[in-house]
């Protein structure tokens, strides 16, 4: 059995990422290559979409350089740097990652500040892409050569004019097999009297843990979170932690597996089960262009190939997620329709309604 020291200390080999810095060192180091020469020289021609795609493509190869920012997984983030530049030799991609709020912090100070630093944004947070959007910060994708793709039912639901759900993750149920012998096919399974006190789930972190348990509540019932606190369900505050619980044995089932978070742990020879009820509960993972990017042509050819079969395959692809464009274009994506939790429809009373009735329950768990 997988310990979880050991998990730890398979763990500190990981593929290279690019850490966040603090606020202070960010202003500092952003402000001093925003001032670059090269930086300003990259950046002077702009968008080159009015005289056509292969103009744009010339310019974004002089401009050499396309920087992402992403929330996507360290496999993911890496999968879609090596295919991106495959496809584009002559264009470094550079990424850097973290959680979704880091991330958007991060963006919103490059932002306010009008310093340099993304030209392309990956996170999960749709509100701020509306927010964006209204405030014509984001490049337009429908002249883009892909966006005839995404013309139809479901894809076109996806794409929102100026950013795209470029991955839909699916929240899975997951299960360590050595302990549990009967597979789970949904939610209501959770609740078989074997597992008290061995499921694991997410404390109210987020806005979409938020959607996901007023998801529940919709569709197994307004008991059913009364009746996963009778479980004793131990809460965790984050998807990573609650998965290695799972791998070790602390818990026999991970009520929130969001898309391949296992496939790190199964290539070390754990061994879990995972379902994606269908539909599948998802989340979005939104790209957009900034409008303000440094490197406009750079950022116009990786949202192309983000919404064509190569892009979607690099982050849908051996079933990390859903792709919109369906698995008939993309076939070793997961093969599943997609429910979209939609936190960023939530109000804020939403919000605190879904924590009045969920955050007492499952806080007298014992978990």
């Amino acid at each position: 059995m997988l310990t979880l020291k050991a998990l730890k200390l398979r763990s500190t080999v990981r593929r290279r990422v690019t850490v966040v810095v603090s606020a202070t060192a960010l202003a500092m180091t952003l402000a001093a290559c925003g001032s670059s020469g090269d930086e300003a020289s990259s950046s002077s021609s702009g968008l080159q979409l009015s005289q056509g795609w292969d103009a744009v493509v010339t310019a974004a190869k002089s401009e050499g350089k396309v920087v992402f920012y992403t929330s996507l997984d360290p496999d993911r983030s890496n999968a879609l740097e090596k295919a991106f530049e495959k496809a584009y030799p002559d264009i470094d991609a550079t990424f850097a990652r973290g959680a979704s709020g880091e991330m958007i912090t991060r963006l919103d100070q490059e932002r306010e500040h009008k310093l340099g630093g993304a030209d392309v944004a990956i996170v999960t947070e749709g509100r701020w892409y509306d927010e964006r959007s209204q405030a014509s910060e984001l490049m337009d994708l429908k002249d883009l050569p892909n966006a005839d793709l995404w013309s139809e039912t479901p894809a076109s639901d996806y794409l929102k004019g100026d950013y795209v759900g470029a991955e839909l993750i699916p929240i899975q149920i997951a299960w360590n097999p050595k302990y549990v012998k009967t597979p789970l096919t949904d939610y209501t399974d959770v609740l078989r009297p074997e597992f008290k006190g061995k499921v694991g789930t997410p404390d109210l972190i987020a806005t979409s843990i938020s959607a996901w348990y007023a998801h529940l509540e919709k569709t197994y019932g307004a008991d059913y979170i009364s009746d996963l606190a009778k479980q004793k369900p131990r809460l965790y505050q984050s998807t990573t932690p609650l998965a290695q619980a799972t791998v070790a044995g602390e818990v026999w089932v991970d009520m929130f597996a969001p898309g391949a978070i296992f496939k790190a742990y199964e290539s070390q020879g754990a061994d879990i089960k995972v379902v994606a009820p269908d539909p599948a509960i998802s989340t979005a993972m939104w790209a957009g262009a900034l409008s303000y990017a440094d490197h406009p042509n750079a950022a116009a050819v990786m949202l192309n190939f983000l919404l064509g079969t190569e892009g979607q395959t690099a982050l849908n692809g051996d079933g990390y997620g859903i792709s919109a464009l369906g698995a008939k274009a993309v076939p070793t994506s997961i093969d599943a329709k997609p429910l979209l939790l939609q936190p960023e429809k939530l109000s804020q009373a939403d919000i605190d309604g879904i924590a009045k009735r969920v955050r007492p329950l499952l806080g007298s768990s014992g978990g």
